[in-house]
């Protein structure tokens, strides 16, 4: 009996932790602008786990119907340091504002 209830209230846990880091992430993005570089946005929010942080990404990231597109990940190279950042930039429902 004990079992499938714990699974079940496990898994609700687990779904509500993901939706909180994909909450904080939009969050982020849209105080700072709608643009951050991924690894600022790493320091921000703090996740016990690199699996969390990827799967939250993934589903801001990917189109429907497995994920949302809110956010898109992508790499701007500075003119002065030729240095690569990758950013993540806030969409507007897949759309690029």
């Amino acid at each position: 009996y004990f079992m499938p209830v714990f699974e079940e209230i496990a898994t609700k846990i687990c779904q509500s932790e993901s939706q909180t880091i994909q909450e904080k992430i939009l969050k982020h993005l849209e105080d700072n602008g709608g643009k951050l570089p991924v690894r600022s946005l790493r320091q921000k929010i703090r996740v016990n786990r690199r699996s969390d942080w990827d799967e939250a990404i993934h589903m801001l990231t990917a189109e429907a119907p497995d994920g949302t597109g809110e956010v898109r990940l992508a790499y701007v190279t500075s003119e002065t340091t030729k240095k690569k950042t990758q950013y993540a930039i806030l969409t507007n429902g897949g759309d690029e504002e």
